[in-house]
């Protein structure tokens, strides 16, 4: 392993949120990742690619947005022979899952055939439109700002409770273009901070927010402040689709959960908590 000396202790880096190809919206070969990684002096690393999403409905799936079915077995198998191949960082297994409200029970009976070491849950769909993908902002223009925050924090707040996800992926994906809600969410927040507590879900500091229109991490800083006070543990992901997007400001995010107050980051081994300083 590879320990980044910082003042008087040794910091450990990971990047839990790496795709792959497969889903069809991101470029180059798992392999390249790792050699990224490696440049990058990462410890530790995390495959999440976009799980299959045979249980949303149709209108609200798109053929570049996730694997296939029967690629499923690729990525796990690909994923396990990187971890043979390499003694000089280790290398994890997750996966990163859409959840839709009412498709638990299906969602869960999927997962359950493979043994991943961390389940990412995320909720890019509201109301069957993919709120993050510019192909589709034409049909948000039905909602007011505040009203699309509103309906993505609680099914995020369902997401949560459904107790499908170790990870909570992107917690405030819908300010990625920028848009902020004119009224107060306080409540919608505590909310979802509370179920975050009551079902031991983990937060990510998502780094992809600082390549987005946004220009800054998800969650944000009040967020994240909500969450330290609240004892929600965090980790880290740069939500890369391309080699040299892995470990993207990883250091300004080490640096921002310092000034919140964190001091400790969450890995995950076949579903259980690892804690690592930072």
């Amino acid at each position: 392993m590879i320990f980044i000396s910082e003042g008087n202790w040794l910091v450990w880096r990971l990047d839990y949120h790496i795709h792959t190809k497969l889903c069809r919206h991101a470029r180059g070969e798992m392999k390249d990742y790792v050699q990224a990684a490696l440049a990058k002096s990462l410890d530790e690393m995390g495959f999440s690619d976009h799980f299959i999403m045979i249980y949303l409905p149709q209108e609200a799936v798109q053929d570049d947005y996730c694997m296939k079915e029967e690629e499923l077995p690729l990525y796990v198998e690909g994923v396990r022979e990187l971890q043979e191949k390499h003694s000089d960082i280790l290398i994890k297994l997750g996966i990163e899952v859409d959840y839709y409200e009412g498709k638990e029970e299906e969602i869960r009976n999927l997962l359950r055939s493979i043994d991943f070491d961390y389940i990412y849950g995320s909720i890019h769909v509201v109301d069957n439109v993919t709120i993050d993908d510019d192909r589709f902002r034409y049909k948000l223009k039905k909602y007011t700002v505040d009203e699309l925050y509103q309906k993505y924090f609680t099914i995020l707040k369902k997401a949560i409770q459904s107790g499908l996800f170790d990870i909570m992926a992107h917690l405030d994906l819908p300010k990625k273009y920028g848009d902020r809600p004119t009224e107060p969410l306080d409540e919608l927040l505590d909310e979802v901070i509370e179920a975050l507590v009551k079902n031991n879900v983990c937060v990510e500091l998502n780094t992809g927010g600082f390549r987005k229109p946004v220009k800054e991490q998800y969650p944000s800083i009040e967020i994240l402040q909500k969450c330290y006070e609240n004892d929600v543990q965090v980790t880290l992901g740069s939500d890369s689709h391309h080699p040299k997007e892995v470990g993207w400001e990883l250091d300004r995010a080490l640096n921002i959960l310092r000034k919140v107050g964190y001091s400790q980051i969450n890995g995950f081994e076949k579903r259980k908590r690892l804690l690592y300083d930072i």
